[in-house]
């Protein structure tokens, strides 16, 4: 391939019994042309010993710690700031490529000078029980627009990004409690064309202390992105009408977190926002009508209908 340098950035925090899964995912590349940059947030177990096991055998790998835990944000923006590539490339330390995934993305971008970012489709598991809970996949015809309705591009370990457009964004909004990704694609993708593999290329895990299983850091996080995207909306004179179809599924969202925190009164306040700002939203309508039957007829009925969804969303995505 070609000469391009790719710094890949793994930040971490306390994953010392499993980083080596991800480290061994980079240096087995395809792509050899890379430095790998671990930003370790403070850590308190062994993971700088396992990294500088990592470091005798391979020089390309440099460690960077924290003095004090800032969060994984902070972690990438570090990383960023102390990156020699041309090309950026993020991991997380519970995850795992693929060995052909920077090649592919590499690929796309050498060939088309317009394209500044590229994902991959990737492969979602349980972590210790290796159980396989689906892929996320993104549809060809997607649009800009449905990037403010939610984060279909999903994990930043799929990225693969000019380090020039990170500059230009000023990276991760590290005061953001969670969907920091979300806000980076919504920066970076409103002056830019991304590119969207249709292959998965990295295996994503799930388990108990990701910041995805987090859910009131990410309501914190869900309601500061609300207000950065009513303000893109704004500065971008969207219609009326469409402005508010894109706020009624983004309160829907917000409804969907305080029920999984089994708030039940909040939850059901934002649905009756969502209704208001867009009452031809059938998914709204329809949760609106079972909360009418109280907390726990509605609790059971919303939680049958996610299952099925997500079983009928597994069965068509294998």
């Amino acid at each position: 391939m070609g000469e391009n340098l790719i710094s890949v950035i793994i930040p971490t925090y306390n994953r010392g019994h499993m980083i080596h899964v991800s480290i061994e995912s980079v240096i087995n590349q395809s792509y050899k042309n890379l430095e790998l940059i671990i930003v370790d947030d403070n850590s308190e177990d062994n993971t700088k010993e396992i990294v500088e096991e990592y470091m005798k055998k391979d020089k390309r790998i440099k460690y960077i710690k924290h003095d004090v835990n800032k969060g994984g944000a902070a972690a990438r923006n570090t990383g960023i700031f102390n990156a020699t590539g041309d090309y950026i490339a993020f991991l997380d330390s519970d995850d795992e490529w693929y060995p052909k995934k920077l090649e592919k993305q590499i690929k796309v971008i050498q060939e088309n000078n317009n394209i500044d970012l590229v994902f991959t489709a990737y492969k979602v598991m349980e972590k210790y029980s290796n159980k396989l809970i689906g892929y996320h996949k993104i549809k060809k015809n997607y649009r800009l627009s449905q990037l403010y309705k939610n984060n279909f591009l999903g994990s930043t370990s799929s990225l693969l990004i000019k380090k020039q457009k990170l500059i230009e964004v000023n990276g991760f909004d590290d005061k953001l409690k969670s969907c920091q990704d979300w806000d980076l694609y919504l920066k970076c993708c409103d002056s830019s064309n991304f590119y969207v593999i249709d292959e998965p290329l990295l295996t994503q895990y799930y388990h108990g202390n990701r910041i995805s299983n987090n859910n009131d850091a990410i309501i914190q996080g869900h309601k500061a992105i609300i207000k950065k995207i009513l303000r893109i909306l704004q500065r971008k004179k969207y219609p009326k009408m469409e402005t508010n179809m894109i706020l009624s599924e983004l309160y829907l969202r917000m409804s969907k977190l305080y029920f999984k925190n089994n708030n039940f009164e909040q939850g059901k306040r934002f649905l009756f926002i969502s209704m208001k700002l867009y009452p031809l939203n059938i998914k709204t309508l329809f949760y609106v009508i079972n909360s009418l039957f109280g907390k726990k007829v509605f609790m059971y009925i919303y939680n049958k209908y996610n299952k099925v969804c997500q079983d009928l969303s597994f069965v068509f995505k294998k």
